[in-house]
């Protein structure tokens, strides 16, 4: 079972800085390559406005995100409500977050 995805790679001086991966209205991974700071890095803003425009372009009319603990209030700022706390993990368990937010 092969499931499609839509990958972006940001680029600058022809290195990959940061990836993003949409499933449909879902942000599955956001990632900054080489940063000492994720949520204070200017690329995870852009990256993150990128999936919003690009859901809109196709007249979503949410989008959700799977968020770590230490990102979750980033995203609340961002305007992002959490619909579910996930607790994963078959051995070890660890908390992620689904988060919506409204594209209207």
């Amino acid at each position: 079972y092969i499931k499609k995805w839509d990958v972006f790679i940001a680029i600058k001086n022809k290195e990959i800085i940061g990836t993003i991966t949409l499933d449909s209205d879902l942000l599955v991974s956001q990632y900054v390559f080489n940063s000492k700071n994720f949520i204070r890095d200017p690329i995870m803003k852009e990256m993150l406005i990128f999936a919003e425009k690009r859901l809109k372009r196709f007249k979503k009319k949410k989008i959700k995100i799977i968020s770590l603990p230490t990102t979750k209030k980033y995203f609340q700022r961002k305007g992002y409500k959490v619909l579910e706390q996930l607790i994963l993990g078959k051995d070890v368990k660890f908390t992620e977050y689904l988060l919506e937010k409204d594209l209207i």
